[in-house]
């Protein structure tokens, strides 16, 4: 069975009271599950976060369009809005967002960017897989998205591993790399790019044809290429590396030479 239907439509106002502050905050109405109530002026206007650590009272992903496939387990979201939120990840898309039921698999096309902490991964196209969390499996899933409720990650699942494929950029608080593929597995902290490969931090750059980056120790080498073919296309062309030295001006501060 398929469903097609719109995004979020009001749905009302709930009413937020905090010492002498008052605010009037939408409530919206998802395709699937119960309404939702819009904090992103908390924050601005009465300087609170919200507290939800098992992520069971937000909703995890918000489109203007929405494709259900029941039978296959498939949701396809488009439109202007497309964001998919799990307790450590956001994804969002320029064109389609795409979630698996069966394989766990999420799937962003177009401008893809995915976040986690200070990481950032973005290419063309991302496909992230999911893996249920130990002391979810059994557990029912609660109410988390706007557009299907039972159909997204959320709270119980954790990214087991990405794959990013064409103008691959990886950015951490240290570096940005650039490569025209990319593997993620989030279980090591480890990212392998490859074909064309840019690594820039501070004013020194690494060029290869691969390279590893270590997110649990900041440590980023330029390596083979898998298969020794070289992820470009014909022989890996040779390692190129620019490196700034720093000196000490006068004041004893380290500065760029």
């Amino acid at each position: 069975m398929n469903n097609k239907a719109s995004g979020t439509k009001p749905a009302g106002t709930a009413t937020f009271s905090y010492m002498n502050k008052r605010l009037e905050l939408p409530v919206l109405s998802g395709t699937e599950g119960p309404n939702v109530v819009d904090i992103r002026k908390l924050y601005g206007e009465a300087d609170l976060f919200t507290y939800d650590p098992g992520f069971t009272s937000t909703a995890s992903c918000e489109s203007d369009l929405t494709f259900i496939d029941v039978d296959k387990g498939i949701l396809v979201m488009t439109g202007n809005r497309l964001r998919l939120v799990t307790q450590r990840e956001t994804i969002t898309a320029r064109d389609t967002l795409e979630y698996w039921q069966q394989q766990d698999m999420a799937v962003a096309r177009g401008n893809a960017l995915a976040v986690s902490e200070q990481k950032k991964i973005a290419a063309d196209l991302l496909t992230a897989y999911f893996t249920k969390r130990d002391d979810a499996k059994g557990a029912k899933s609660p109410a988390r998205t706007t557009a299907a409720a039972d159909k997204a990650p959320g709270a119980d699942s954790d990214l087991d591993r990405m794959y990013a494929y064409g103008n691959v950029v990886v950015t951490t608080p240290q570096e940005i790399a650039h490569g025209n593929r990319g593997v993620y597995n989030a279980r090591t902290g480890i990212a392998v790019l490859t074909g064309a490969v840019k690594i820039t931090r501070d004013q020194n750059q690494l060029n290869g044809d691969a390279a590893e980056m270590n997110f649990n120790t900041n440590i980023s080498r330029i390596i083979a290429a898998p298969g020794g073919s070289g992820g470009s296309g014909g022989g890996s062309p040779p390692v190129r590396a620019l490196l700034v030295p720093k000196d000490k001006d006068a004041s004893g501060q380290e500065g760029t030479r």
